[in-house]
């Protein structure tokens, strides 16, 4: 039997990507080999395109959000997989550490301890699309680093202490959903957490300042600057992954509103652009189950 061909969304310059015939990435300690079924993109998407460089960077697989079933699991991971299992993650797409980290493939890599069992009754497009939004709460919301608020447990308790408020600002978009529901089971005090590393201009109110890809527990470099490895940050993305697991499973969280768009891989590029044109956030479904959608796509 042939080997799998894998294809996958790569960054060649700066500003330029492309959909390319791409190596099965090798599996690492910590990951599973995951088939994707389907993919959500980030504005960071298409900003890591523009990004610069060091001129010796080889091709860097994009995109950070993807859903699909695990096909191979790696040694060292904790967390219970099979072969077949549903998944959905987050990874680090454009990642000048570890090339090869990145979502908009046929088979790309999840870290295992942070990946989301996904339940029946939700969707590949849907687990896509919720991966980023629950890791951002994680980090932005119940880090000792950001808001520190107490991690919720399940069953959820409805606090009975003092009444709190939190602004979540940009609350309509994806990660910002997702953020308030968290926030219906706790609340802190007058913190301002950002992903831009924009000041709040008051002076009653202390910005701090985030990166999803902390969660991953490992070093990694963006336009130069090397950021260090978060053990702190990986433990808290699983303790929050296996409580939203349960949480899905209830049905007490859901994913943002999506917009499904046919085209597959081939279409990332064109999304990215929609994207970067502010026009809207957007889903792409990958349908590999049919060869000829996908030849056509290329």
């Amino acid at each position: 039997m042939a080997s799998p061909i894998n294809h996958g969304v790569v960054k060649l310059a700066v500003g330029e990507a492309k959909l390319s015939t791409i190596p099965i990435p090798k599996i690492r300690d910590g990951y599973l080999l995951v088939k994707t079924a389907a993919v959500a993109l980030n504005p960071t998407d298409w900003q890591t395109v523009d990004e610069e460089n060091p001129p010796s960077t080889p091709p860097l697989l994009l995109g950070c959000d993807a859903a699909g079933v695990v096909v191979e699991v790696g040694k060292g991971i904790n967390k219970p997989w099979k072969k077949g299992d549903r998944i959905a993650c987050i990874a680090h797409g454009g990642n000048e550490v570890e090339p090869t980290d990145g979502s908009f493939a046929e088979y790309i890599l999840m870290k295992g301890d942070i990946g989301i069992h996904l339940p029946d009754h939700v969707s590949f497009e849907q687990g896509a699309a919720i991966a980023s939004g629950i890791n951002t709460a994680a980090l932005s919301m119940y880090s000792p680093k950001t808001l520190g608020f107490q991690v919720p447990t399940f069953p959820i308790q409805q606090s009975s202490g003092e009444e709190k408020f939190v602004l979540i600002y940009g609350g309509s978009s994806a990660s910002g959903t997702i953020a308030i529901q968290f926030a219906k089971f706790d609340a802190g005090p007058l913190l301002y957490v950002n992903l831009l590393g924009i000041q709040n201009p008051r002076s009653d109110v202390e910005s701090r300042f985030m990166l999803g890809y902390t969660a991953s527990g490992e070093r990694f470099v963006i336009e130069g600057q090397e950021w260090p490895a978060s053990p702190e940050d990986f433990d808290l993305a699983k303790t929050f992954v296996a409580l939203s697991e349960k949480l899905l499973e209830a049905n007490l969280i859901k994913n943002h509103p999506i917009k499904l768009m046919e085209g597959g891989l081939g279409g990332i590029l064109d999304g990215m652009q929609y994207l970067k044109d502010g026009k809207i956030c957007m889903l792409f479904e990958e349908r590999f189950a049919h060869s000829e959608t996908l030849a056509s796509s290329f």
